[in-house]
């Protein structure tokens, strides 16, 4: 639900809000991200809030693998026009690692602050992403500009958790799938369009496209994007202060790292020769 359709019975007046415990606080947060058919107000579903957030979902979702396939796809010619380099390979990996540390942060912190602002932001990041990889003038310019992408693309592929919580508990898993039509181009399609570009006029058109994209599923999300606010989930007994003391730093710095070594492992392990104990 979006905060428009948060009733005032779901939010504490602020002089009674002191007295919240804890597990008031997660009943309040489940109210409102979640959601029967016949809590929902009349044309809930035609409203230009709920249409225009699913427009910027899919949009957003659409640019985010539109860059990273076609990008792939056209990685031997962008390598031969702005290379050669022998990191180019490190292209798609820097990608699948940065994707899964920002899904996991956006998860528990958009629970936590609410989910505006940082899916703002990582539009934000991606469309400077985007700047910098059309612009690239070598391999490792547009590797960097491909971690910045990597980390805004997880929270356009967190789309099951955006699409959910606008849905009635029995509609989820068509808001899923109606956002994820459009991606169908991207995913499928993504490669030979990326390829076809770079041949017939440049590479550079993938991320101009991504660009466009993103503008549009920004502008969308700005304009009707209205989930629930930090407030509107915690009420005012707890500070974003108090609330960021709460977060397992260490162990969310354990889990990040032990992600990112697993990766690279894998991507970097099929160049190194195994040695045996038997051979040692």
């Amino acid at each position: 639900m979006t905060k428009q359709e948060a009733s005032q019975d779901d939010i504490s007046p602020g002089h009674n809000d002191q007295g919240i415990a804890l597990s008031n606080e997660d009943e309040l947060r489940s109210k409102i991200l979640t959601a029967e058919r016949s809590t929902l107000p009349d044309g809930y579903f035609l409203s230009r809030e709920f249409v225009g957030t699913f427009g910027g979902i899919a949009f957003s979702l659409a640019a985010t693998y539109f860059a990273f396939q076609a990008g792939a796809g056209a990685l031997i010619n962008i390598n031969q026009h702005i290379g050669p380099s022998e990191n180019y390979y490190l292209f798609s990996i820097v990608w699948t690692v940065s994707q899964p540390i920002s899904m996991l942060l956006f998860g528990r912190l958009s629970d936590m602050f609410g989910r505006r602002n940082l899916a703002l932001g990582a539009n934000v990041l991606g469309i400077c992403g985007g700047i910098v990889a059309a612009t690239s003038q070598s391999i490792n310019q547009l590797i960097a500009a491909n971690v910045l992408l990597g980390l805004a693309s997880g929270i356009p592929g967190s789309y099951p958790l955006l699409t959910g919580e606008l849905m009635t508990n029995k509609l989820k898993f068509l808001g899923t799938i109606v956002v994820v039509v459009p991606n169908i181009i991207a995913t499928g399609f993504g490669p030979y369009l990326g390829l076809r570009l770079s041949i017939l006029s440049s590479w550079r058109w993938i991320f101009y496209i991504y660009i466009i994209l993103m503008l549009i599923g920004t502008t969308l999300w700005y304009f009707f994007y209205h989930p629930p606010s930090f407030v509107q989930l915690h009420g005012t007994s707890i500070s974003r202060k108090a609330e960021l003391a709460t977060i397992d730093w260490v162990g969310t710095f354990i889990l990040v790292s032990g992600l990112v070594l697993f990766l690279l492992g894998i991507a970097w392990g099929i160049d190194v020769g195994y040695l045996s104990c038997g051979n040692a």
